[in-house]
């Protein structure tokens, strides 16, 4: 594994949070979609999967919410409509949630591989964003008031931005990390 790809690819999946979880519309129009996300998320994959096996796995189910959204994107924007994917959206919330649990988990195996610091905290934002994107769903199918609602998603904002600080600091933190092994293995076939 070349340390570039590596770390680019950690780097896509951050930005990948910051399309997911931010809506610029002009109109009805989203012109940061959520399946653009989606798509950095799943070229990042491979280079993920050298490093953690499991990681190979999330690409179809990656495919499957980039799909989702791709509908999803067009139909608000283009025609917009409102539909109720029913069926298709619990399933899809489901997949979503199993697709960022493993992909937060496995990014945090790589950070314990290399030793790097933010391994416990990629593994506490997994489990708070599955608690909160599992309350989230509850809270939503429920008539609860629009201040709590709020109120989670301000607390949601907030974790996908620490989320995307720890992954761009893990990325920085490897890319030392892995430039300092490549000199080393260098040195010792020079030697």
């Amino acid at each position: 594994m070349k340390p570039r790809e590596l770390c680019k690819a950690i780097s896509k999946i951050a930005w990948g949070y910051i399309l997911l979880h931010l809506d610029f519309n002009l109109n009805t129009l989203d012109i940061l979609p959520n399946w653009a996300g989606y798509l950095l998320f799943i070229s990042a994959l491979s280079a993920i999967g050298e490093e953690e096996e499991s990681a190979k796995l999330l690409k179809p189910l990656g495919t499957i919410l980039t799909a989702i959204e791709m509908v999803s994107w067009m139909n608000k924007g283009f025609l917009n409509s409102y539909f109720n994917l029913g069926a298709v959206s619990i399933i899809a919330s489901a997949i979503s949630l199993y697709f960022h649990f493993q992909l937060l988990t496995n990014l945090a195996g790589i950070a314990h591989k290399y030793e790097c610091p933010q391994e416990k905290m990629l593994l506490n934002l997994r489990t708070v964003k599955t608690i909160l994107t599992t309350f989230f769903a509850i809270i939503t199918s429920l008539e609860i008031e629009n201040f709590v609602i709020y109120a989670l998603l301000i607390i949601f904002f907030v974790v996908t931005i620490w989320i995307c600080k720890v992954l761009f600091s893990f990325k920085n933190e490897l890319q030392t990390k892995l430039e300092h092994i490549e000199a080393e293995t260098q040195d010792e076939v020079v030697v």
